[in-house]
């Protein structure tokens, strides 16, 4: 998934919803400096989309969505 922002102006994802999981939260992923990979929630859930032209491309890391039932 491609999230494109042709606006002047930054923009935000702010949720996101499915019929398969009664959960859904936006994480991000980054790596330590001993090599050790880590998973985290956006802080606020919010997934900002640079302004201008600019995208997030949700299929790469570090960002994706993750659906869950608690």
């Amino acid at each position: 998934m491609v999230i494109a922002n042709p606006d002047p102006v930054h923009e935000a994802l702010i949720g996101a919803a499915t019929d398969v999981a009664s959960m859904v939260e936006i994480h991000e992923m980054s790596m330590t400096a001993d090599g050790v990979m880590q998973m985290r929630p956006v802080e606020g859930q919010h997934l900002h989309i640079p302004k201008a032209g600019g995208a997030v491309d949700a299929r790469r890391l570090p960002h994706h969505a993750d659906g869950s039932d608690p």
